[in-house]
Order: C-alpha cells, then sequence, then structure tokens
C-alpha cells in the first residue's frame, strides 16, 4: 500500500496528458513485483521501495524532456521583456527581494568566515589540533606552563611537532615615536608547524630558542610593516624598541596572517617565546605553576584525529609523574584552530539564531513579492487565456511564470552583491567581539547567493504561477481578461 501511495504522489510530476498511462505502467510493474516476492522468486529485483524509487527520476525525466536549450532561451527571452516592460514593478520587487536574500549571503559569509575559514596563509589547516590542560575533577580548557608544552612536544609521538604562543601587549619605539602594539610571544616551532612563508627576510625558529634572553629578534607583521615603515624591505636587520629593549628585525610575516585564533585583536608582531619575563623579572621556564602557553600540534601525516586523541593517555601519564602540580591534570585535544571548542559551540548557537532570522526575512521578502506577482497576474489573465487557448499547456505556462520569478530573483542577487561585498567591512563593526579572520564573500559566499536566488525565485513564484495557470480559460475569455475571484483573494490573504 506505501508503494501505490508514493506512486501516486510521484505521478503529479508526469505531465496530465501522460499521467493516468504513467501511473498504470509503474503500478502494473509494482503489482508484478509483488506477485514475484509472494511467490519467493523476486530473486535479485529490488525491494518494494527502491522499485518506487526508481519513478521518481523516470517523472522527472518525462517532465523535463520538452526542456530543449532553445526552449529554455525562449522562457529566459520572453522573461526578460515582460520584466522590461514593467520597469517600475521589476525595481520594486528586485529591492525587495535583494533584500532577503543580501541578507541570507552576508550572514552565510560571516559564518563561514568564523566557522569553516581556516586562518589565512596556514598550510593544511585540517592536520593542525588544540591542545589544552584539564583536570578529572575540574574540566576546563585552559592553558600550559612551559615545562608541560616542552614534555608534550617530547612524547607526543603521533604529532610532527608542538608549537605554543602567549598574546601580550607591547609598546614599540622609543623616545616621542611609541605606539602600542598587540605582539605574541611563540615556540621555535611555531611557524614552521603553521607552515608559514615570509613575506620578506626570515621567520623565528629553533634557533632562536635557545636561552632566556638569548635571542632578541622579531618578526613584524604586515600591517605594521607598512604602516610604521612605509614597506620598506631595508628594514630587515634594523633594530626595534620593543619594550624599551632593543630587537633586531628578521622578517616580515605575509600578509594576512593573524596567528592561530578567530576571535580577538590580530597580533602585529612576534617575538621568541624565550624573550618572556614575569613582572618581577624572574623567567618562567622552570615554573610547572605557571601556565601562560597556548599549544597547538599537526598530526603525522596517516595518523586520524581519533589516533593522536587517544595517544594522549600516555602523555597525560607522563605530566603527571612530572611534577606535583600535575596530580590530576589531562590533556585534550580538539580538531582545527581557530575557535576553542567552547568559542564553536556558541559559534554554532549564533549562527543558528542568525540564520533563522535571516531566512524568516526571506520568507517575508518572498511572500511580499509573492502578492506582487499574484496582483500582477490578475491583469495578464487575457494573456494567459488566450496562450492557453491556442494550445499552451499547464505545464508549460507554470513554466514560463516561473523562468520570469528566477530572473527577478537572479536580478535581485546581482543588485544585493555590491552590498554583500561590503559586509565584509561593516560587519565586524558589529560583531560583539574583534574577529582575527576575514569575514570578507568569498567564491563560496556568490555560490550561496545564487542557490539561494534560484530558490526565492521558485519559491515566491510557484504559488502564482499555479493560480494563474489553474483559472477557467473561457469564463476568463468571457469577462473580458480579468482573473479575479474568491480563492486569489484568499492567497493573496494568506501570504500577507
Amino acid at each position: 500500500m506505501k508503494g501505490r501511495a508514493v506512486l501516486g504522489l510521484i505521478a503529479f510530476l508526469v505531465p496530465s496528458g501522460r499521467r493516468d498511462e504513467w501511473r498504470e505502467e509503474w503500478l502494473a510493474e509494482l503489482g508484478a513485483l509483488h506477485r514475484l516476492r509472494s511467490e519467493g522468486r523476486a530473486g535479485d529485483y529490488p525491494g518494494v521501495m527502491s522499485f518506487v524509487a526508481g519513478a521518481l527520476p523516470h517523472a522527472m525525466w518525462i517532465r523535463m524532456e520538452g526542456w530543449t536549450m532553445e526552449s529554455v532561451a525562449q522562457d529566459l527571452r520572453y522573461a526578460a521583456r515582460v520584466l522590461r516592460r514593467a520597469p517600475g514593478f521589476t525595481m520594486v520587487a528586485a529591492l525587495t527581494l535583494a533584500l532577503g536574500i543580501g541578507a541570507n549571503a552576508a550572514i552565510f559569509s560571516l559564518v563561514s568566515g568564523l566557522m569553516f575559514r581556516a586562518p589565512a596563509e596556514i598550510a593544511e589547516p585540517d592536520r593542525l589540533v588544540q591542545i589544552a590542560r584539564s583536570y578529572d575533577g575540574a574540566p576546563r580548557w585552559d592553558n600550559w606552563s612551559w615545562p608541560a608544552t616542552r614534555t608534550i612536544d617530547e612524547e607526543a609521538r603521533l604529532l610532527t611537532g608542538v608549537g605554543g604562543y602567549s598574546t601580550s601587549a607591547f609598546v614599540i619605539g622609543s623616545d616621542d615615536d611609541v605606539e602600542p602594539a598587540l605582539g605574541q610571544y611563540v615556540s621555535g616551532g611555531y611557524f614552521d608547524l603553521l607552515g608559514v612563508r615570509p613575506a620578506l627576510g626570515r621567520l623565528l625558529g629553533s634557533s632562536d630558542e635557545v636561552a632566556p634572553g638569548a635571542h632578541a629578534v622579531g618578526v613584524l607583521g604586515y600591517g605594521l610593516w607598512q604602516r610604521r615603515f612605509g614597506g620598506d624591505q631595508g628594514v630587515i636587520g634594523s633594530t626595534l624598541s620593543i619594550g624599551s629593549a632593543p630587537y633586531e628585525i628578521v622578517g616580515v610575516a605575509p600578509r594576512g596572517f593573524a596567528g592561530v585564533d578567530a576571535l580577538g585583536t590580530p597580533p602585529e608582531l612576534w617575538v621568541p617565546a624565550m624573550q618572556r619575563t614575569l613582572s618581577d623579572g624572574r623567567t618562567p621556564f622552570d615554573e610547572w605553576g605557571s601556565s601562560w602557553v597556548y599549544a597547538f600540534g599537526r598530526l603525522q601525516d596517516g595518523v586520524s584525529f581519533e589516533a593522536a586523541e587517544a595517544s594522549m593517555d600516555a602523555v597525560t601519564m607522563r605530566l603527571r609523574a612530572s611534577s606535583d602540580v600535575n596530580e590530576d591534570i589531562r590533556v585534550l585535544l580538539a580538531p582545527g584552530i581557530g575557535l576553542a571548542p567552547e568559542e564553536r559551540a556558541e559559534g554554532r548557537r549564533v549562527a543558528l539564531l542568525l540564520s533563522g532570522i535571516a531566512a524568516l526575512v526571506l520568507l517575508l521578502t518572498c511572500a511580499n513579492v509573492g502578492n506582487l506577482f499574484l496582483t500582477r497576474a490578475t491583469a495578464r489573465g487575457g494573456e494567459v487565456s488566450v496562450r492557453q487557448a491556442l494550445g499552451a499547456g499547464r505545464g508549460r505556462l507554470m513554466r514560463q511564470l516561473i523562468t520570469e520569478s528566477v530572473v527577478l530573483a537572479l536580478v535581485a542577487s546581482a543588485v544585493a552583491a555590491p552590498f554583500i561585498q561590503g559586509a565584509g567591512r561593516f560587519i565586524p563593526a558589529l560583531f560583539p567581539f574583534p574577529l582575527a579572520v576575514s569575514v570578507a564573500p568569498d567564491a563560496s559566499v556568490y555560490v550561496f547567493l545564487l542557490i539561494v536566488a534560484v530558490m526565492a525565485g521558485v519559491l515566491f513564484g510557484a504559488v502564482p504561477a499555479w493560480a494563474v495557470a489553474r483559472h477557467d480559460v473561457a469564463r476568463t475569455l468571457r469577462e473580458g481578461g480579468t482573473t479575479g475571484g474568491r480563492g486569489r483573494t484568499r492567497l493573496r490573504d494568506a501570504l500577507v
């Protein structure tokens, strides 16, 4: 019975002139399949629902059988002429629809940049993992002491290495030429593990991690290099005062590189972690209880995240044996970089909320434009009736009317595109936290824009097309082309 019911629903996709014949053919074959199964002779024949599922592409093929390139091009040309003949209507409808389509694309650009797009200039970001400190009795996601990161680096056999960083506020320059700059203390393997290549000079490496205070060198961010030094390539080898101490500038990071964090103000300066001192002048490199390093690692080739996660049990035991402060410590891993697990979970909730709002805006704009199309369809009743009287089928008319709505939606997407491009600049200003990653639209955002436009065109065009194509031809011609009525009024009320 279920198979017959599903076939009955699929049959509505078949043009009405061939529907009865199509339904009888498929029901007969379904009956034959039932007989074979009841006699135990089904053999290699498909199951009932698998057989019924095959009816869907067949019905779609019959529906689209007459959709030649010539007929589609004819529909597009006719749709363009119809919209050009009513420029006021086209402009109002396109601007209204651009609001809903543009809002969805802008939200997608934000969510994509924050949740799915890896920080710039990092090689194979899907192989990176975050490494955090937690405790058996008090689960958390926290940073590490310097000795702990070295121990993890030594013991994590399934990682190519472990890098660490700590963000700090610096004051750079001297005398009257000083300015604040956010920077990071980084381990010797930081840039190598990320696969970052310098724009100029070299980046920090293991040779800069020798002894506390031994290598006073620094790497400039691309923006700081342009702003303070005017992009001068002779900056390599020069001296910059950082926190009243002279540092040699050895390199410039590539354009767009802003570290590994998606949230927060991006750093503009990197110096070796071994240069860090505490407020009382002590160095924290042998203190297990001083936690200030955020750690990450890169999976070895062929190693899965699950295998690396399981290997952290041995690392946990090694840490617990190293110091009394690590009594109930535990090593946690999370795939990727950019957002910590709790930030990613919160980001998903925010993304869901914003997507819901954007979808509601799109639904409202589609309802408004659908109402405009339905009202306008009243004036086109005579045209549609004449075309039906000359032999045009309802399916053909509906296809033409939906083509018009899709073309209008594509026009609206073109209107929305410049505003979406600007969204990459103004969305970060509205976001409650600083963003270190770019949320400017990329190719995926424009693909999403086109998909939403086509879906919106079908959505707001289907109801008016159905209402126009099903009216009484003879009655409309007798009444001089009007197609109003109680049914049309109910549809308009529903859209409102």
